[in-house]
């Protein structure tokens, strides 16, 4: 009996063994990975209540008139207040309008161009500035809150970028941040 038949049958199993062996392709370089996302980019976000300003009292600021867009803020004891605006028309040549929404009243003494109220705590105004200065000046109860929202040419000035106000003897009480709009306004004492 001859062994050449198993030799070959035994080679032959061998080899259709090694023939469907499976192939790995390493690649030195491959691509890097892809990521999606189903979330859009993070927006800015607004806040969602007014940031509180603690006012000193009986402090005072200066801007003159058409040098830059501004409203300012100042509270004097006995519940004074006077709120400012100017514009940047000596910059631009543009004219800025001005509208203020304030709540927190009751108000009294009320004395504005063009301020009307809206009810007993609510004070509205609208006015166009050059190169001068527009104020109003009311009386509230002393230490009381009081809320600003102002738009400047119909922009929400969302970031409160326009107010101005002294705290712990600063502008803005050297806050760099992002302030709110409405802002709430606090006097330090009555």
């Amino acid at each position: 009996m001859s062994m050449l038949p198993t030799r070959l049958a035994l080679a032959a199993a061998i080899l259709s063994t090694l023939a469907t062996g499976c192939l790995i392709n390493v690649d030195d370089n491959p691509p890097p990975p892809t990521y999606t996302s189903s979330t859009p980019d993070p927006q800015p976000v607004k806040p969602t209540a007014p940031i509180l300003a603690r006012l000193d009292a009986d402090k005072t600021m200066n801007a003159k008139g058409g040098d830059g867009v501004g409203v300012f803020v100042e509270y004097q004891s006995g519940g004074h207040w006077h709120v400012w605006w100017t514009c940047d028309t000596s910059l631009t040549g543009q004219a800025c309008t001005f509208t203020h929404q304030i709540t927190g009243g009751p108000f009294r003494n009320i004395k504005s161009e063009g301020a009307g109220r809206d009810a007993n705590d609510s004070i509205a105004t609208t006015s166009t500035v050059t190169s001068g200065v527009a104020d109003m000046f009311f009386d509230t109860d002393a230490g009381a809150t009081i809320t600003i929202q102002s738009t400047v040419a119909g922009a929400d000035n969302a970031d409160g970028r326009y107010f101005f106000f002294v705290q712990e003897g600063k502008v803005n009480g050297g806050f760099a941040g992002r302030l709110s709009n409405p802002l709430q306004f606090q006097p330090t004492s009555p």
